[in-house]
């Protein structure tokens, strides 16, 4: 079953390096679709579209990345089934 997922995460996470281990970690397990962004508020928004497992486990490596003193929140909005938004992961 196809997901669309909406990360929404703050604390110390600006200016860490989480942006490119999402594109890695994206690339580990496959997710193609989808972004990562920095937002003037301090917060980091990643949205990914894949296969239900794939950005579980993508959720559970962003949990514990270690360049992240503390993620204070990490909420997210999903969509199942959702039609294509994105044409990679970037």
């Amino acid at each position: 079953m196809k997901l669309r997922k909406k990360l929404i995460v703050k604390g110390v996470v600006q200016g860490v390096g989480l942006r490119s281990y999402c594109v890695d970690i994206a690339k580990v397990f496959e997710i193609e679709k989808g972004y990562v962004d920095n937002f003037p508020d301090g917060t980091v928004i990643i949205i990914l579209e894949g296969a239900i497992s794939q950005i579980n486990s993508f959720i559970e490596k962003v949990k514990n990345f270690s360049g992240v003193q503390k993620i204070e929140v990490l909420d997210y909005e999903q969509e199942i089934n959702s039609k294509d938004h994105y044409y990679k992961f970037d």
